[in-house]
């Protein structure tokens, strides 16, 4: 055996090839192991990116269907309405608390048209049969003049008419009402109501 230099540090020299690369390599791993402590790398930090804020106002939401109603009402703070739940004269509301509000009218406040809830509207509107409210859930058709009945109500199971045995003139209409003048002194009213119709003299 006798003393070598490896890059200025002294190496035991072992005449059998295999021991004395064996024993460089320690030499040679130790010193850079004391290198890498002695100049510990320093890890950069990554950049922090803040979630972004949608631009514009935040729209509040009145209504959605069942499965997230809690959700839109505790997130917003005001109730939400339960669209899986309307009738013609129901409404159910989410609150914020998790409580569940029912509205229940005594009368139709929306019906079905076109696979669609739309508002009660009992305005006349002119049809090719007559003059019938815009939307109702009891479908009454005034008639617009001449022979045959005054008023045709049906719920699709069951029909009622008023019929008239005189000519009728054609028909004032205004709002829910069409007045018919039988003569100078006397006026037919029928009146559209959520139950169907009414009649009047006037």
């Amino acid at each position: 055996m006798e003393l070598d230099r490896v890059e200025g540090l002294p190496v035991a020299k072992w005449y059998t090839h295999g021991v004395f690369r064996s024993r460089l390599c320690l030499v040679v791993c130790a010193a850079t192991m004391g290198a890498t402590l002695l100049n510990p790398v320093t890890a950069s930090a990554l950049p922090v990116t803040e979630a972004s804020t949608p631009a514009g106002p935040i729209t509040t939401v009145t209504e959605v269907p069942d499965r997230e109603s809690l959700w839109a009402a505790a997130e917003q703070g005001s109730r939400v309405e339960v669209t899986d739940e309307r009738t013609e004269t129901n409404t159910v509301w989410v609150n914020p608390d998790g409580t569940v509000t029912s509205d229940t009218s005594l009368e139709p406040i929306r019906v079905r048209k076109d696979d669609a809830w739309v508002p009660v509207d009992l305005d006349l509107e002119h049809l090719a049969t007559g003059w019938a409210p815009k939307a109702s859930a009891n479908p009454v058709v005034f008639s617009s003049g001449g022979d045959g009945p005054a008023a045709k109500l049906s719920d699709g199971t069951k029909r009622l008419w008023l019929n008239w045995t005189k000519t009728l003139p054609a028909p004032s209409v205004s709002g829910a009402s069409a007045t018919y003048a039988l003569d100078a002194n006397t006026d037919l009213v029928l009146t559209a109501v959520s139950e169907g119709f009414e009649g009047s003299w006037s």
